[in-house]
């Protein structure tokens, strides 16, 4: 698989913390609790956990969390944040070679990290889930790489000022597969400046259901926010419910 961490270092691993607002992590930790019915005790894995800002704050509530990300420095900080007072085991793997020894109540994969999965990549996510998801249990999924969104906002050229630095996105859309070439340009207000290249695979919601199918687990809702606004076209974000059917 694509080794997401390979973008996520230098200036862009703390471009990334600014870009996502705590409040709007504090929204998602709600939104999971709500729609996987999880109590403290139980046991939550979180696929491609980045640095890991649903892992604590799920370990906050006494939930038991597995967290894995291809990025050993990302792992380590979380192990670091985690202590020996919360209950975190964090693991430096990548997601097809993951062997886990027990189920779990729930599965996460937040922040868009799917879109650096093509199909047979996310397949073998989907795989991954279904092995260790309990049945009857949620798999939550955060995107905002669906047809359904690209299509209403891609644009070649955007500039952004986040915090200290000046961001530009610089995008060209793909066919076969559908996907998004983007070059990040970050520059600080010395003049340092850093370039990352970058690949987002994008999937319709109808073809994210075809391998949830797949691998035996059913889409039952899409949401445009973590406070369950329906999904409709042009929206920016969507959360995407499966779950593992009772055998």
């Amino acid at each position: 698989m694509s080794n997401p961490g390979t973008l996520f270092d230098g200036l862009y691993k703390d471009l990334w913390r600014k870009i996502v607002p705590e409040a709007l992590t504090q929204v998602e930790l709600e939104f999971i609790l709500q729609v996987t019915g999880l109590e403290p005790g139980d046991a939550v894995l979180d696929l491609m956990c980045g640095y890991g800002r649903h892992t604590l704050g799920l370990a906050q509530k006494g939930i038991q969390l597995t967290a894995i990300d291809s990025a050993p420095e990302y792992v380590e900080e979380i192990r670091q944040a985690a202590g020996d007072s919360l209950p975190v085991t964090a693991l430096a793997a990548r997601v097809e070679d993951l062997e886990l020894a027990q189920s779990f109540d729930a599965v996460i994969c937040m922040g868009n990290s799917i879109s650096s999965l093509n199909k047979e990549q996310t397949l073998i996510l989907f795989q991954k889930v279904a092995q260790y998801l309990k049945p009857g249990s949620v798999f939550v999924l955060n995107t905002w790489m669906l047809t359904e969104i690209i299509s209403h906002k891609i644009k070649e050229h955007e500039w952004f000022h986040i915090g200290e630095y000046k961001y530009l996105l610089e995008n060209k859309f793909h066919l076969f597969p559908t996907r998004l070439e983007t070059t990040h340009t970050i520059i600080t207000k010395d003049g340092q400046m850093e370039e990352k290249n970058d690949t987002d695979f994008i999937f319709s919601i109808a073809e994210f259901s075809e391998m949830l199918k797949q691998t035996g687990l059913t889409l039952k809702q899409v949401f445009s926010t973590p406070r369950k606004r329906p999904f409709n076209l042009g929206d920016e974000y969507a959360y995407l419910l499966a779950v593992k059917e009772e055998v």
